[in-house]
């Protein structure tokens, strides 16, 4: 009976694999030296493994390779512990860690990707044949999901090379009928007999994925010269259709230390609406402002995460934002200060414009100081250089369709009233509100409503004083006087 498998690799989010032609020319390159049998060992005492011979975990560590190299033909801030765990996440049935790592430094003898250590303890990984000699990515094959699936992974590695040969020449031209003699076949299949050819051919157009055989045709032909030929056909219906402008690659885990860090920054970052900066680049900003803020603490990587708030407002490119939050880190005492700024809370009296000068004058002033003298200064600053978070009544309606219909039952007008005598917090109390309108719209009744909202304003916070410094007002100059009380006398 055909095997006929129906499952889908685990990965939630698989996408189909963007597979550089060149890289592929070069896989199959490793077995020119097919027949002369040198072994390597990936350990002294390990088992040898024949050099020049193309298996399966070539072709899963050459696939999974494909999924998350970058735009520049690298991989960065993982290991191979981690890259092996990704490509276990895509197949149904995985090569294990011991073909893994053969594969990958088989991989590195036949020059197909360089890998370095960093002192971090991650590795950095350069696919050497994945770009053309201009540096830019040529012609590639966009190769279904269905080769992370047994329906491909559980046949022979001759079925396997040529279903990837064939999706290679097959490129975009869905109704092309290829052709190759087998000659050429048998060099690329290491089959001599013709039988065995016809039957790895045979077994192409019977797999079926999802019910759906792998080639749509699948003969025997006899050439000009009476030498048989195969004429084959990918099959168009399991193909997936390049779309211009979509990403096909899917991140490496990072190493274990980056990961908490970064799902932190991923949330802090989209918590402030800059999923532009998450996104960019296939997550690879996020993994290098990861990589910046390794060891850092909680104030400063808070200060640098609205600071790529505030960058986002004035720069279109992530790279350069990257660049000024890199030379912004690399004066640590400045950094420091602003993060001091940022978790006293009066960042916001500081004009963005007077960083620079601000920063130069107060950073050689040690960090404790700074602390206590921001704190000091505070409630003087809130009391002198900001704005009530509500000037009146007004401040606590918000015109919508919501509120109209809310009007309607209830008299808003005193919870207003009772809203600003207290300083409750504006936005809580429009959230309030609308929470009392979805409430009204459930089918409690307006007197029900009304209590709740009486009751909800209970626990409401008060606003906070909003800084509204003048112009020219120059916060150095206001802190100095607290930052000398603390000084000692000389």
């Amino acid at each position: 009976m055909l095997k006929q498998s129906t499952m889908q690799p685990n990965h939630a989010n698989i996408k189909p694999v963007k597979f550089s032609y060149r890289y592929l020319q070069a896989l199959f390159a490793m077995e020119t030296q097919y027949e002369d049998r040198n072994k390597f060992r990936v350990r002294r005492n390990g088992q040898g493994r024949l050099l020049a011979h193309l298996t399966k975990a070539d072709i899963q560590l050459a696939t999974i390779l494909q999924v998350g190299v970058n735009a520049e033909g690298k991989i960065k801030y993982t290991n191979r512990h981690q890259m092996y765990q990704h490509l276990s996440s895509f197949y149904e049935t995985p090569i294990n860690k011991d073909q893994f790592y053969a594969a990958f430094d088989k991989f590195v003898l036949h020059g197909l990707l360089s890998s370095n250590n960093e002192p971090d303890g991650t590795i950095s990984i350069e696919l050497n044949h994945y770009l053309e000699p201009d540096g830019k990515l040529g012609r590639f094959v966009l190769l279904p999901t269905l080769v992370f699936s047994r329906a491909l992974t559980d046949e022979s590695i001759a079925v396997q090379k040529l279903y990837y040969y064939g999706c290679g020449q097959q490129g975009n031209e869905n109704g092309k009928l290829l052709q190759i003699n087998f000659d050429r076949l048998s060099d690329l299949l290491h089959r001599q007999e013709p039988g065995h050819i016809r039957k790895i051919l045979e077994r192409l157009a019977d797999s079926k994925w999802n019910g759906q055989p792998l080639f749509a045709i699948a003969r025997v032909e006899r050439n000009m010269f009476g030498r048989p030929k195969a004429v084959y056909q990918v099959n168009a219906a399991l193909l997936p259709t390049y779309t211009a402008g979509e990403s096909y690659r899917t991140l490496f885990p990072t190493k274990k230390g980056y990961r908490r860090l970064l799902k932190r920054l991923e949330g802090y970052l989209g918590a402030i609406g800059c999923e532009a900066f998450i996104s960019y680049a296939d997550g690879r900003s996020l993994q290098e402002l990861t990589l910046m803020l390794k060891d850092k603490s909680e104030g400063y990587i808070r200060l640098v995460v609205q600071r790529i708030r505030d960058l986002m407002d004035k720069m279109a490119s992530v790279p350069d934002m990257l660049s000024t939050i890199r030379a912004e880190l690399q004066d640590k005492a400045s950094a420091v200060l602003l993060a001091v700024m940022q978790e006293t809370g009066i960042m916001g009296y500081l004009p963005k414009r007077s960083i620079p000068t601000f920063t130069e004058e107060l950073k050689s002033i040690p960090k404790a100081t700074m602390q206590r003298a921001c704190r000091a200064a505070k409630p003087d600053l809130e009391l002198y250089y900001s704005r009530p978070g509500a000037w009146d009544v007004r401040d606590y309606q918000r015109p919508s369709v919501k509120m109209d219909r809310l009007h309607e039952q209830i008299d808003m007008s005193v919870f207003y009233a009772w809203a600003y005598r207290n300083k409750l917090d504006p936005s809580s109390f429009m959230a309030a509100a609308d929470q009392a309108y979805d409430y009204l719209a459930a089918g409690k009744t307006a007197a029900e409503v009304a209590q709740w909202l009486a009751w909800e304003m209970d626990s409401l916070p008060i606003w906070s004083p909003i800084p509204d410094p003048p112009d020219g007002f120059c916060l150095a100059t206001f802190l100095q006087p607290y930052i000398e009380r603390l000084q000692p006398s000389c």
